[in-house]
């Protein structure tokens, strides 16, 4: 039982770290420390004619 425990301790760990780093993405994006915009336009279903304020150049 000490193993599942462990493995259990383990996995909340992880998962606390993976909640940690999912905040810190967001802030360093919406602050913009972080650009995304080229990822962005490399998106499936991606309009590569936006001018880039997400409305479309030419509807």
């Amino acid at each position: 039982m000490a193993n599942a425990s462990s493995i259990i301790d383990r996995a909340n760990r992880e998962i606390e770290l993976l909640r940690k780093y999912c905040i810190r993405l967001i802030a360093d994006v919406v602050t913009g420390k972080l650009d995304v915009r080229k990822a962005a336009a490399e998106l499936p279903g991606s309009n590569p004619a936006a001018d880039g304020d997400g409305k479309e150049a030419n509807p």
